[in-house]
Parts: C-alpha cells; sequence; structure tokens
C-alpha cells in the first residue's frame, strides 16, 4: 500500500510474516524513529538476521511472507498453512537433532509452539474471506466426479535448493502412486514440472492441464523424519475439498507415500478395485542411502541432456549397491542406458544388453513395476530382438493407465508395424496425460507422416513449433513432410533451422544432404557427404545416416549397404523402415523385402497407403 497499489490476499501474507518475525525475535522486522523511517524501512530494507538462528525450514517461511515482491510470497492461506505445519513438525524434530531442550527466548519453545498452531488456524480462518487458492473446507460433499487430475511441484520448505531432487521426487512418487487408479487420468511428471514456482492461479493450471481438479502441498525432511503436507482443490468449486499432513520416519517413506495417495484418493471420492487398493498398500522400508541415490538419479534423468544420463545410471547404480533389492533402480538404470544408447552417448551394442539386463532384473524382483515392463518392451522394439513386445507394452499400461511413457513407445511400436490409426489413437492418449510434452506432440504428426497424410502431420509439427520454436526434432519432421509435398525450399529451410539450433548434428546434416539430393542441388550434397566422411575419424557417424543420404541419391546398391549394416549395428532408428517415406523407392527390391523380415517388419498394403515410390522427380 506505500507504493500506492492495491492492496490484495498477498498484503495479508506479509502481516503474517511481520507476526511470525516478532514471535520468533521479539522485535519488529521493520523499525524507524519517526513513521516515514519505518515505511522507509519497510520498503527497501530486509530485516535484521534472527539470533538465535532459527531452523531453516522456519527461517524460509517467515521470508517468503516478508518477501519485497508480493510475487514472490505465498499466494494463498493455504499455502501458509501447509508452510506452518509442516514448520511446526521441523522445528521440534530440529530440537531432537540437536538434543537439546526447548529455551524461552526460541520459537522452539513449547509456549510458541502451541501459539504456531493457533497462527495455523488463523490462517485457516483468512480462507473464510480471502479470494485466491482456498484452504480445506471440512466435511464437504464432492459436487461432481473427478476423472483427470494434476499434481503440482510439491514446495521444498528445507530452505535449501540442493534439496529440490527431494520434492521433485516425493512429487514423481505421489503421481506414480495415484497413477494406478484406472478411473483417474494423472497429469505426468513432464507437464507439472512445468508449474514449478509459478505464479498463474489453479484454474488457469487446471485449464491449462485440462484437468477436473488439483493437489498441491508442501515436503520437509528434517533429521531422520519426512512431512508431507497436501490440498485438493476442484475446478471451479469454492474452497478446498480435503487437506491433511502426514509424517513418518525416513525408512518408511514409501509408506508415507502410499498414505497420501490413499488419502487423495478418499477425498476425492473414487471407488478404488481390490487391486488398487492393494497396490496402493504396497510398501517396503527403504535404505536410506540408496533411496537418496534413486531420487538423484530420477532428478538427473530429467534433464535429459547426454552429462545428466550418465550421472543418472551412477546414481542409480549406486542406489543398487546399497541395496540390490531396490527394484525401481534397476529400472532407473535401464532407462538411462536405453537413453544413452539412443542419443548416441555410448555404442548402442555395449548400452542395449546392459540395458536390457538391467530391466530383466527389475522384474524379477517386482513384476508389478509398469517402469520396467516399458523398458522391456522397447529395448525389445528398438533392438528388434522380437519377442511378446506388444504384451509388455500392454501390461505396462494396464498396472499404470497414466504412464505416459509407455502409452507412448506402444503408440510408436503400432506405428512401425502400420497400425497407424491405433498409432494416433495411444499418443494422443499420452498427450492428454502429458500435455506439455513436445515430442510426444511431435510424434504424432510424425506418425501421421509415416501414414502419408501430410497435411495433418504438417499441422501437428507447426503447433509443437508454436509451444516451442527451439524444439529440434519438430523441425526435422516438418522438414520431411515438405519434402514429400515436393516443397523443397520449405524443407530445406527447416534442415537448416534444425542445424542451427544444433551445429554438427549428424542427423540433421544427413536430412539435408537428402533434401538437397532429392530436389536436384547434388553439389551442396556432395559437399556435405564429403564432410561427413572427412570427419568420421574423429566422431561417429552411423551407417543409418549414410543410407538417409544415398537414398537422396537413389543409390540403391549403397542404400541397401548402408542399411544392412544399420540393422547390424541395431540402429534403433530402423524400426520405422517398412513405413517410412524415405525408403519406399527400394520397395520393389527384392533384397529390401529380406531386410524386413530378418527386422521382424511385415507391413500389409491395408494398414499403410503405399503413397509415391519416390519423393518426387528429380528436376
Amino acid at each position: 500500500m506505500f507504493k500506492g497499489q492495491e492492496a490484495d490476499i498477498r498484503s495479508d501474507i506479509w502481516s503474517l510474516g511481520v507476526i511470525l518475525y516478532e514471535m520468533a525475535s521479539g522485535r519488529r522486522p521493520f523499525r524507524g524513529a519517526t513513521a516515514y523511517e519505518t515505511s522507509a524501512a519497510i520498503l527497501r530494507e530486509r530485516p535484521p538476521e534472527i539470533s538465535p538462528a532459527l531452523p531453516p525450514v522456519l527461517q524460509s517461511v517467515i521470508d517468503k511472507c516478508l518477501d519485497k515482491d508480493p510475487g514472490q510470497r505465498y499466494q494463498s492461506a493455504g499455502e501458509v498453512r501447509a508452510a506452518l505445519e509442516t514448520a511446526s513438525t521441523a522445528s521440534r524434530t530440529h530440537d531432537q537433532a540437536l538434543q537439546r531442550p526447548p529455551g524461552p527466548s526460541s520459537l522452539l519453545s513449547i509456549q510458541n509452539i502451541l501459539f504456531l498452531c493457533l497462527l495455523v488456524a488463523f490462517a485457516a480462518g483468512l480462507g473464510y474471506w480471502l479470494t485466491g487458492r482456498k484452504t480445506p473446507q471440512p466435511s464437504r460433499a464432492v459436487p461432481g466426479a473427478i476423472q483427470s487430475l494434476a499434481v503440482l511441484p510439491l514446495e521444498n520448505l528445507s530452505g535449501d535448493s540442493a534439496q529440490d531432487y527431494f520434492a521433485e521426487g516425493m512429487t514423481d512418487a505421489l503421481i506414480t502412486e495415484l497413477s494406478q487408479i484406472r478411473k483417474l487420468r494423472v497429469i505426468s511428471r513432464t507437464s507439472v514440472m512445468q508449474y514449478k514456482h509459478t505464479q498463474k492461479p489453479l484454474d488457469q493450471i487446471a485449464q491449462d492441464l485440462n484437468v477436473d481438479a488439483i493437489v498441491e502441498g508442501a515436503v520437509v525432511r528434517v533429521g531422520g523424519k519426512v512431512r508431507i503436507s497436501a490440498t485438493l482443490y476442484q475446478t471451479n468449486v469454492e474452497g478446498a475439498l480435503w487437506g491433511g499432513s502426514f509424517e513418518r520416519n525416513f525408512t518408511d517413506v514409501l509408506a508415507l507415500q502410499s498414505e497420501v495417495a490413499t488419502a487423495i484418493a478418499r477425498g476425492i471420492q473414487v471407488q478404488l478395485s481390490g487391486t488398487e487398493q492393494s497396490q496402493l498398500s504396497r510398501s517396503r522400508s527403504v535404505v536410506p542411502e540408496a533411496y537418496e541415490a534413486y531420487l538423484k538419479g530420477r532428478y538427473e534423468a530429467e534433464k535429459r541432456t547426454p552429462e545428466a544420463f550418465r550421472d543418472a545410471a551412477n546414481f542409480f547404480q549406486k542406489a543398487i549397491d546399497k541395496d540390490q533389492t531396490f527394484a525401481a533402480a534397476y529400472a532407473g538404470l535401464a532407462d538411462s542406458y536405453q537413453y544413452m544408447s539412443t542419443y548416441q552417448i555410448g555404442s548402442s551394442e555395449v548400452l542395449m544388453p546392459k540395458a536390457k539386463r538391467a530391466a530383466e532384473e527389475a522384474l524379477q524382483l517386482d513384476d508389478r513395476l509398469a517402469q520396467a515392463h516399458t523398458s522391456l518392451a522397447a529395448i525389445r522394439f528398438f533392438e528388434m530382438e522380437g519377442g511378446d513386445i506388444e504384451g509388455e507394452f500392454q501390461r505396462a499400461i494396464a498396472l499404470d493407465p497414466s504412464y505416459a511413457q509407455a502409452i507412448h513407445w506402444y503408440g510408436l511400436y503400432l506405428a512401425a508395424t502400420g497400425r497407424i490409426e491405433e498409432s494416433v489413437r495411444e499418443l494422443k492418449l499420452a498427450r492428454e496425460i502429458d500435455p506439455k510434452s513436445l515430442i510426444i506432440r511431435a510424434n504424432i504428426g510424425f506418425v501421421y507422416y509415416l501414414g502419408r497424410d501430410f497435411d495433418r502431420a504438417e499441422e501437428e509439427e507447426k503447433n509443437t513449433i508454436q509451444m516451442d520454436p527451439s524444439f529440434i526434432a519438430a523441425h526435422g519432421y516438418l522438414g520431411q513432410i515438405y519434402l514429400e509435398k515436393k516443397q523443397y525450399a520449405e524443407a530445406i529451410d527447416q534442415f537448416r533451422t534444425a542445424l542451427s539450433l544444433s551445429p554438427g548434428d549428424i542427423a540433421a546434416q544427413a536430412d539435408l544432404a537428402y533434401a538437397y539430393a532429392i530436389s536436384g542441388k547434388k553439389a551442396e550434397a556432395d559437399e556435405i557427404l564429403q564432410e561427413l566422411q572427412n570427419s568420421e575419424e574423429n566422431r561417429y557417424v552411423s551407417a543409418y545416416e549414410w543410407a538417409v543420404i544415398y537414398a537422396g541419391f537413389r543409390d540403391k546398391e549403397k542404400t541397401l549397404k548402408a542399411l544392412q549394416e544399420a540393422y547390424e549395428e541395431r540402429n534403433g532408428r530402423m524400426v520405422n523402415l517398412a513405413v517410412h517415406p524415405q525408403f519406399a523407392f527400394l520397395k520393389p527390391e527384392p533384397r529390401f523385402q529380406k531386410l524386413l523380415a530378418q527386422i521382424g517388419l511385415s507391413v500389409s498394403a491395408r494398414q499403410v497407403k503405399q503413397g509415391s515410390e519416390s519423393t518426387g522427380p528429380h528436376p
């Protein structure tokens, strides 16, 4: 108000921060000899440090309430309430960890802890008249069925950003637990993490993610204790449907996750099947060091960079070394090796067998791990080794109906076998679960491309690029689509854009060479070909990239030879060979049909349109 701006909820949050500061320190946070000096201090100065020092979690709550920027404060009474509840527990645990009795001058005294509880009640009462995110209102009936849910990133109340991996891990675990409920569509981690530290209103987030309800909350770990506070909100409904706080020893953190998920399910009033009840009640004690390493592995893997995948694999291996019965760590290790192979961080011949062994070990330890079934199915698929690939994908989806990665990869498998309509249906379902995933959106366009529906493919890729103009895969796919539509200049422009975003990207170079060759610019294509050949001593160029380039020149002999080598390398991009327009000109060749038989990809003419046998005449 000193700035002449209208007061809102965040002004009251600031006032509450003043009360907390005074309670902790015995003095006001801002002081001056005159009213003017006091006002100036409020606008410009930081409050003096509290002595003796508070536990980080308590200091973090006060600092956030008193932040000069209203956008950085808690945005509702509900958020403050959850933070205070967690801070109260953290304070007691902090005293126990230090093995000291509470002192009369500290916030940690019994009297002040009781006063803190009164403040919690006061914060909850604010929700009656404050607008914005509401605090829980008990004994409320759910006004409508909740069929979809997003768990927003749990706030890290430790006061230490190095603990973000723990808060994200708890968020991910809660999503995984709730995903086992078949009647509930639960938004994936990839999409919800984009709302970390967001100031968007909950109703806007719900609209963005197309969900009926949202869970938000906080987590803190102090000493050997973990506490999670959560609140459930329904779209277009005043107040909260449910709220609660849960605490357990760190060794029982899996049971804690299940307990919170079960309570949320009750708040939603969803009817759980016997199997779902059994799944949610399953838990085991964890080895703290193993679970720490596992969470760090998941945190690194989500960064999706070459170095992060290596770090993730190391953390998962460390978790296994600490606990050789930790099935989820084996599943994480399998995914890490597989991604390292996909991103050509290492040799597929070395990494994929390691990935397969890890996935099989995970399933031996726990046959109900959807992640492990998905990994094994994907490994069999991309390695072209046969087996019940479809059955493994379906098993994973049955165990976790909201596991977007399983549905996504299953859709890609269906496309590779020519079942385009089924593939699109699965990929669109994956998009509903993970609406912010760029790769899922881009792959919907790619599948339309494989099915020769180039107009719809173009539309999907343009929509993806609109979401993120720097997303390389969408530019590459759009370039391939333009080639089939004989829009050569536009195709070349897309491949150049991809290269500008990722200089030296071998796949983008091969695509650009193909575009030059097929459009008649053979000199430009030859230049790229020579550049790649000259660089082979310093970097690995897969046989598949050579096949793409030779296909642009329509050199059947060299293309077939390179494809055979790519198959022997077990290059994962070979799985689309039977339906890929770039290689349609080879279909009459008996050696090509023999190669498809080796791969195990048999596609009938009824399943996918044959399209043109070439991507356009040579000008």
